[in-house]
């Protein structure tokens, strides 16, 4: 594999794992903002969509 390529294979992987992070981050909030609106514990749903209390906070 010349160099040219293997930054072409780096740039794809990048790319791809970003895509996922960012629609797996939006998710998350999606569930937050719902259990949020359910009415469960705050910390809860910290515990269960693994994000800050700022991210949470942000949804209010």
């Amino acid at each position: 594999m010349t160099k040219v390529e293997r930054l072409y294979e780096e740039e794809k992987i990048d790319a791809v794992t970003k895509a996922v992070k960012e629609a797996v981050d939006n998710r998350c909030r999606e569930i937050a903002k719902n259990l949020l609106e359910a009415g469960v514990d705050f910390l809860d749903v910290m515990k269960a969509t693994h994000l800050t209390r700022e991210e949470i906070d942000s949804l209010r």
